[in-house]
């Protein structure tokens, strides 16, 4: 690809509404596709209208998108997500003790840094065990925590016994991964959650809108985003930091302009105990944009329609996470300032050489 960067309009102004919200509840299992059915059905309902329910919001507070046929990469985030593991809610990791050597789980190991240091009993394995759901659906886990850990938070990438307690790195990433599952204050959200419920709109988010969003957040500000990656009910939120695309007019018609986009992200694993680094992952999307040519020689994008595979397979929202959120956990045990406390130390070295019996 051809390093570059996707002409952007000058922003308008903060013209939309920006609502505080909380992560949808997140999957990062495989499987999950769409059904053609429905794809076929929103197509024909989108069809039907000539103005999307929500179809201005990103251009309402950044402008219309600008183009240029060519080839794009977007410049180096200013942080890269780290690959963290997804803790499957019908899983018990984050609370029990691995049942094949005794280890104590990143709750109980909380617990006990509370007690010996702050003189509190926390009780935050217990807590969660109380939240403890066996029938959750499979899908079901915190990638949504773990994308946003991953952007806000560098990973502690090594063991430490702080104030006499030992954490493993993966304790420690679960403790900070912990902390972004409750309701965050500040994030910023693009596009609706599809439910599969009576007004859902299966192709929002629309193309023209992602489009603009990947001008503003990647290829002008280098910041890194959460995005659920696909259209379906599950949701699939990881994080972005880079993107390519490669725009191209079509021959026939002077209002279309034909774009493939890459996305690159951080994956997730299934394994507790990974401590590698980043495992991107490239995902393609095809859409259309239309609008008109300006006297300069470029395009302005009036609305973009979803072709291709993405017609079933498209991010359904995004998410803009301040540096400065606020964020808690759902667990009331655990206190998002002491998990920062004792990670703060690990990573410092500020660390003791007794572990706690």
């Amino acid at each position: 690809m051809v390093k570059g960067k996707i002409q952007a309009a000058a922003p308008l102004g903060l013209a939309g509404v920006i609502v505080p919200f909380a992560l949808a509840v997140s999957s990062c299992q495989g499987g999950g596709a769409t059904s053609s059915a429905l794809a076929s059905a929103a197509v024909q309902s989108t069809q039907l209208r000539s103005i999307p329910v929500n179809f201005d919001f990103v251009t309402s507070v950044y402008g219309s998108a600008i183009v240029r046929e060519g080839d794009y990469s977007s410049p180096n985030t200013q942080v890269v997500p780290w690959t963290g593991y997804w803790f499957p809610k019908r899983k018990k990791e984050m609370f029990m003790p691995d049942p094949a050597t005794g280890e104590l789980s990143p709750l109980q190991r909380y617990d006990q840094w509370a007690r010996r240091v702050k003189g509190v009993d926390s009780h935050a394995a217990d807590i969660e065990a109380q939240a403890y759901d066996p029938d959750a659906e499979a899908w079901e886990g915190l990638c949504n925590a773990w994308s946003s850990a991953s952007i806000q938070e560098p990973a502690p990438m090594d063991d430490a016994v702080v104030d006499g307690v030992p954490f493993r790195a993966a304790d420690l990433k679960a403790l900070l991964i912990k902390t972004y599952d409750g309701p965050p204050q500040g994030f910023t959200q693009y596009g609706q959650r599809f439910q599969g419920t009576y007004g859902d709109d299966f192709l929002d988010l629309y193309p023209d809108q992602f489009h603009r969003f990947l001008q503003v957040q990647l290829f002008d500000k280098a910041q890194p985003f959460v995005m659920d990656k696909d259209a379906g009910v599950e949701v699939w939120n990881v994080p972005v930091f880079a993107a390519e695309s490669r725009v191209s007019g079509d021959p026939a018609d002077p209002h279309v302009m034909h774009v493939t986009t890459w996305v690159t992200f951080a994956n997730f694993v299934y394994s507790f105990d990974y401590n590698g680094g980043t495992q991107p992952v490239t995902i393609e999307y095809f859409y259309d944009l239309f609008g008109n040519r300006l006297a300069d020689g470029s395009f302005e994008v009036h609305s973009g329609f979803w072709t291709g595979d993405s017609l079933e397979n498209h991010p359904d929202f995004v998410t803009v996470l301040p540096s400065n959120a606020r964020r808690q956990s759902y667990n009331t045990g655990l206190k998002s300032e002491w998990v920062d406390e004792i990670v703060a130390a690990a990573m410092a070295g500020r660390t003791t050489t007794s572990p706690e019996n």
